[in-house]
């Protein structure tokens, strides 16, 4: 079984506040978005490189449903 490390900090880091900012979501909807974001990239992104897919492919992964490009 695949797993990521979360660390506390993550609640509390700048860049997660401002993600939840910019996309008028709660904290814990922004760590969530995050977390199946990263599970996806352990199978089709294992070198972090989202470069060959589009905005819509990284925000269903991350089960974003609004705009995909304010998501990315």
């Amino acid at each position: 079984m695949t797993w990521i490390e979360s660390h506390l900090e993550l609640g509390q880091h700048p860049k997660t506040r401002r993600l939840a900012r910019t996309l008028g979501i709660s904290l814990p909807a922004a760590i969530g978005h995050l977390h199946f974001l990263w599970w996806w990239a352990m199978d089709y992104a294992q070198d972090g490189d989202l470069a060959h897919y589009e905005r819509g492919d990284i925000a269903d992964a991350a089960l974003w449903e609004g705009d995909a490009d304010d998501f990315v």
